[in-house]
């Protein structure tokens, strides 16, 4: 699974990272159930996903929902198991642990980026 780092467009800070990129059936059903917690920084990026379920997940998450430009259409805070969220215009439901959305300032209408992992990057590295 191909890993990326989030950045905010405009100033290129970097938000999270490293998310694992969900593409295939088999990773986009799987998403995050069965683990038991998300690290510090990490999340999943689920390509071609409109809602998210957190079905047999045994953590809350936030859930940013990106149109194909990555541009912030809603963000899903502290999304509880058990529990759905969509917008029927995402192209891409990206994964955080909870209340990194907050942490990080993002909201509705911000321009986003993902940026491949580079093989100098760690899961340490925080802007």
């Amino acid at each position: 699974m191909e890993k990326v780092y989030l950045h905010r467009a405009q100033s290129g800070a970097r938000l999270a990272g490293p998310l694992e990129s969900a593409c295939t059936l088999w990773e986009r059903t799987r998403g995050l159930i069965g683990r038991d917690a998300l690290g510090r920084g990490c999340g999943m990026v689920i390509w071609g996903s409109n809602a998210v379920h957190t079905f047999f997940m045994r953590f809350p998450i936030d859930v940013v929902f990106v149109d194909s430009s990555l541009m912030v259409l809603k963000v899903a805070a502290g999304l509880a198991p058990y529990r759905f969220a969509g917008s029927l215009r995402a192209s891409a439901a990206i994964e955080l642990e909870s209340g990194a959305a907050r942490l990080c300032g993002i909201g509705e209408g911000d321009a986003l980026e993902l940026r491949p992992a580079g093989p100098d990057c760690t899961a340490d590295e925080r802007d």
